[in-house]
């Protein structure tokens, strides 16, 4: 089995020489979502985890000094066991990697994969908005999720994926188990299924690194208005904020 930073460590490696010329502008750590901007304007995203201390504790990045700072030096802190560091290399690999291309589909993931009232589809991540249309459309639909979600049926502690997983027909995976660590062991467990989606802000649109795990789909966003969004993030602002600032993007790594 794979470590748990070997896909990460991929992703830095296909990135190094689009990182080497670039540099910081602008690091956000809002309650929601975590925003790097680099010297060319590009903005990358991911969610920012609550459990950990702050990043003057301790941290290689200090706070109100990270501008000017190579972008392939931060897009190295993805590989931190502390989430926040690792938000912050995240969303500097989607501001290098999530550019609009060939390939690239825009639109809502429910309306570009084909789900079969015969499907059972499991969630890991708590999607509110897919959640309703799904319920109505496929057999079965498992959530995993370690909030608690009390008036949610249908959702499961982490635990059950080994068991669960290697039954669904449709996998769909939060990238925000990149910033934890916790992608590898999904992706091994999702290999039966017909469709396995990386979905979310988070989502690096590298199809290189995933189509070898086995993946059919990322599904992530590109900023097209960076001072809205740095607002918004400043602000604690989530996904529902962002609204046309943001584009949803899919690309397609079935081979065909």
């Amino acid at each position: 089995m794979e470590g748990k930073n070997t896909l990460i460590q991929e992703m830095i490696d296909a990135l190094e020489n689009r990182a080497n010329d670039k540099s910081i502008e602008d690091i956000r750590i809002g309650l929601c979502y975590t925003s790097v901007l680099l010297n060319d304007g590009q903005l990358g995203l991911a969610y920012t985890f609550h459990a950990q201390p702050p990043l003057c504790c301790g941290s290689r990045l200090q706070p109100g000094n990270s501008k000017g700072k190579s972008a392939l030096e931060i897009i190295h802190y993805a590989l931190s066991d502390n989430l926040l560091e690792s938000s912050i290399g995240i969303a500097t690999i989607n501001a290098l990697a999530n550019k609009t291309g060939e390939g690239v589909i825009e639109g809502d993931i429910l309306d570009i994969i084909t789900f079969h009232p015969s499907d059972t589809v499991g969630m890991i991540g708590f999607f509110g908005p897919l959640v309703d249309p799904l319920r109505a459309s496929v057999k079965s639909l498992f959530i995993f999720e370690e909030k608690e979600m009390p008036l949610s049926p249908d959702v499961y502690p982490p635990s059950s994926t080994t068991e669960i997983l290697p039954q669904c027909d449709v996998i769909i995976i939060s990238a925000t188990t990149l910033i934890n660590k916790t992608i590898e062991p999904l992706l091994q467990l999702s290999k039966n299924a017909r469709e396995t989606i990386i979905l979310g802000a988070t989502t690096p649109l590298l199809s290189q690194i995933f189509t070898p795990r086995g993946v059919s789909m990322l599904s992530g966003v590109t900023v097209v208005d960076v001072p809205k969004v740095l607002h918004i993030v400043s602000e604690g602002g989530g996904m529902r904020d962002f609204k046309d600032t943001i584009k949803k993007m899919n690309v397609s790594l079935k081979i065909i």
